[in-house]
């Protein structure tokens, strides 16, 4: 389903299609194919799978560490505020995409799809807590201008 969407969308973009039809699709797809597909999703899923077996829990905790560790790291080599690297690890996209074609393909268990999602769920909640927090310290600490502080970084950010 999610690959005929995106068909469906560049067979639009290839045609020059004008831009009423573009917006309807995109709401189409954004209205309803894009919610059906969590629907259709979210009742695939085995929840007790992943409490059934340890290893399940221990993945979830490595995605999930593992995703929020590359975004931060990524948001300081490109001197961005940590801030903006905790928001870059809520997706729920490629996750999703991941899991419904792991279980479709059977190359993933029911137990390593619920773990998959649960840490795509847990980057969520990360998100909108420790981006609210980091905000708050930013705001917090005073401004200093270039001028008063030559080569200083601003600040949230790592040299």
């Amino acid at each position: 389903m999610l690959i005929a969407g995106f068909s469906v969308g560049l067979v639009v973009a290839a045609a020059g299609g004008p831009k009423r039809l573009s917006r309807q699709v995109a709401g189409i797809g954004q209205g309803f194919l894009v919610p059906l597909l969590f629907v259709v999703l979210g009742a695939r899923l085995d929840l007790h799978a992943l409490g059934a077996h340890p290893s399940y829990i221990a993945l979830v905790a490595a995605l999930f560490a593992l995703n929020v560790a590359v975004h931060l790291c990524a948001a300081a080599m490109v001197r961005q505020p940590l801030a903006a690297g905790l928001i870059a690890t809520a997706q729920l996209g490629v996750p999703i995409a991941v899991v419904n074609v792991g279980l479709a393909t059977g190359r993933l268990t029911p137990g390593e799809s619920a773990a998959i999602v649960a840490a795509a769920l847990a980057s969520l909640a990360t998100t909108a807590i420790g981006a609210t927090l980091l905000g708050r310290r930013q705001a917090a600490l005073p401004v200093t201008s270039a001028v008063e502080a030559p080569g200083a970084w601003p600040p949230g950010t790592l040299p």
